[in-house]
């Protein structure tokens, strides 16, 4: 079966943001993701790191441009 698997957590842009959770835009699919990790309030446009339907960190630009190219999308 080869290697050990890793699960990574994907760039996602905030479409709307509310207070406890957000509606993000990944490979082209709207999500719902939960805020509870983050310490301060998301604007939309932002770019978030989600794993599991969890925001776990703020993303820049450069950040979620980068793990999109690892991840063979290019936009």
């Amino acid at each position: 079966m080869g290697g050990p698997l890793m699960c990574t957590g994907l760039p996602a842009r905030v479409l709307h943001s509310g207070a406890e959770v957000a509606e993000v835009e990944v490979d082209g699919r709207v999500r719902l993701v939960s805020l509870a990790v983050l310490d301060e309030a998301v604007t939309d446009g932002e770019w978030l790191l989600i794993h599991a339907g969890v925001a776990l960190r703020r993303l820049t630009d450069d950040d979620a441009r980068l793990l999109q190219l690892v991840r063979g999308e290019r936009r």
